[in-house]
C-alpha cells in the first residue's frame, strides 16, 4: 500500500495506534483504504486508536464536546 502523502512525517507525540490510522486513511488506492473495504466503516469503528469510544453516546449525541472555544463575537 502506498500513501497519498509521499515522506509523511508524524509528530513524535503521535501514539503508534493513531499513526496507523491516519496512513491507513490515506492509502492513495481508494479500493485499499481503511473504510472503503469489506467491513466499511465498522473497520474504521474497530481501529485500536478508537479502543474505549462509544460510538452509542457518539451516534445519541449525549457526548460532551471535549473543547469548546470560546465565540466572542456571532460571525467569529
Amino acid at each position: 500500500m502506498q500513501g497519498i502523502v509521499r515522506g509523511l512525517i508524524y509528530c513524535a507525540a503521535l501514539r503508534q495506534d493513531l499513526r496507523d490510522l491516519i496512513y491507513r486513511l490515506l492509502v492513495h488506492n481508494p479500493a485499499q483504504r481503511l473504510g472503503v473495504l469489506k467491513g466499511g466503516a465498522a473497520d474504521v469503528k474497530a481501529h485500536p486508536w478508537f479502543h474505549g469510544f462509544d460510538w452509542e453516546s457518539f451516534a445519541q449525541k449525549k457526548l460532551k464536546a471535549p473543547y469548546m472555544p470560546v465565540v466572542r463575537r456571532p460571525r467569529e
